[in-house]
C-alpha cells in the first residue's frame, strides 16, 4: 500500500495508549473539556462494547506514526431504529487536507451500515466550526443540518445503590 492511500483498520486494546494519545490531542485542540481519565475509561469502554467502534489510520511505510482516528458507537431510536453517531474524528495536522477525513468518515458509515444502523450523526461544536469548517465538510459527504441542537445535562452516578441502577425505571 502506498503512502496515498492509508490503511485504516479496527483497533483493538493493544493500540489503546495510541489511540489514547490522538484523542487527548482532539480534546485539546477542540476545547473539550473532558479529563484525561474520563477518557482513558471512555476508550477502554468503547473499545469493550460490541455497539462501539475505534478506528485508526497510518501510512503503511510509517506503522508507528498514527495520523488520525475516528470513534463512533450505535444506539437503538425510536426513529431509526439504529442510529450510528461521530463522537471523534482527528487528524494530525501534518496529515490534514489530504482526504484522510473523509476516508474515516467513509469507514465509520461502512462500520454503521454493517451493525444495520440507517443513519449515521455528528454534532458539530463551535471550536470545530471554527477552526475546521465542519458543517461545510460533513454537509459535502451528504450529511444534513436538520436544524436540532444539541443539549447535555452531566449525571453523576447514583453510589448509594448501584445494584438498582434501574430501580427508578421499573417503577415508573
Amino acid at each position: 500500500m502506498t503512502d496515498t492511500h492509508p490503511t485504516i483498520r479496527q483497533a483493538d486494546e493493544a493500540a489503546q495508549e495510541v489511540a489514547g494519545d490522538l484523542l487527548r490531542r482532539f480534546c485539546a485542540e477542540e476545547g473539550l473539556a473532558s479529563p484525561p481519565s474520563r477518557q482513558r475509561a471512555g476508550l477502554a469502554a468503547l473499545l469493550a462494547d460490541r455497539r462501539g467502534v475505534v478506528l485508526l489510520a497510518w501510512r503503511e511505510s510509517a506503522p508507528d506514526e498514527p495520523l488520525g482516528i475516528a470513534t463512533a458507537s450505535w444506539r437503538t431510536t425510536v426513529e431509526h431504529i439504529r442510529l450510528a453517531e461521530i463522537d471523534a474524528l482527528y487528524v494530525a495536522p501534518a496529515a490534514r487536507r489530504r482526504g484522510l477525513a473523509g476516508a474515516l468518515v467513509e469507514a465509520v458509515a461502512a462500520w454503521a451500515r454493517r451493525q444495520g444502523c440507517t443513519a449515521l450523526v455528528v454534532a458539530v461544536g463551535p471550536d470545530g466550526e471554527l477552526s475546521h469548517g465542519l458543517t461545510g465538510f460533513f454537509t459535502g459527504r451528504g450529511f444534513t443540518d436538520d436544524y436540532r441542537q444539541l443539549l447535555s445535562l452531566e449525571l453523576r452516578p447514583d453510589r448509594a445503590d448501584p445494584e438498582h441502577d434501574g430501580a427508578a425505571l421499573e417503577a415508573s
